[in-house]
């Protein structure tokens, strides 16, 4: 089964390598994890790229995976349960914060054009795959604004494709994680009542050595809370 967004990294031939599926709200973090990790123990990360949905998909059907980093704290507990508990248990590795961001600062600025229906068009990562999708669903309803966008959601696959719509102009606005954040455009914090707390959890899929060493390290250097 083919992997969804493997960004290959060249190396030389016998280089230990650890290959990390991780949710596309996190993935820009981890490269910059992955090239401290890497110049600390000469180890390559590899990182698999997409929805915490469609990876985990990937990973129960076989995908050559060592460690699974989720934008939950849902999916890598049913693949610990799936194994019998027999692997290390899921850890925390950060919590996410969800952020509306966009190319002018009227569609974003103190969250009103949202929280008003104002946007002519808003993105959010699919909820049936996606965490942050559903952390969204959860603004909609705790706000009272879905029926305001019952006509101009678009959905991307993960928040990375989310982001990109608003990018390009083909959303006015998009509901991201802070942990993906460009560095232009103009961003507005969601207040955290308005949504569930993102508490991303991985697991380690074996005990190899460069696997338990990445995990260290990652836990060694938290991200904290965005």
């Amino acid at each position: 089964m083919a992997l969804i967004g493997l960004l290959p990294v060249p190396a030389l031939a016998g280089t230990p390598t650890v290959r990390v599926a991780v949710a596309s709200s996190f993935s820009g973090t981890l490269a910059e994890i992955a090239n401290s990790f890497s110049a600390d123990s000469g180890i390559r990360v590899e990182s698999v790229v997409g929805s915490t949905g469609a990876l985990f998909a990937q990973i129960k059907n076989g995908a050559p995976v060592d460690v699974y980093l989720a934008a939950d704290n849902v999916h890598p507990v049913k693949l610990w349960q799936s194994t019998g508990k027999r692997l290390m248990p899921p850890f925390i590795y950060a919590q996410g914060r969800l952020v509306l961001w966009g190319r002018q600062l009227g569609d974003v600025e103190n969250g009103n054009a949202l929280l008003t229906g104002q946007l002519q068009s808003l993105a959010i990562a699919d909820p049936a795959v996606a965490p942050y999708g559903v952390a969204a669903l959860q603004v909609f309803d705790r706000a009272d604004i879905g029926h305001l966008y019952s006509d101009s959601l678009i959905y991307g696959g993960n928040v990375a494709q989310a982001l990109q719509f608003a990018a390009i102009g083909g959303a006015s606005a998009a509901l991201v994680s802070t942990f993906q954040l460009p560095g232009n455009g103009h961003s507005w914090l969601v207040p955290e009542h308005l949504y569930d707390p993102v508490i991303q959890q991985g697991i380690a899929l074996n005990d190899r050595s460069e696997t338990l060493m990445f995990v260290k390290f990652l836990l060694e250097n938290p991200v904290g809370e965005q």
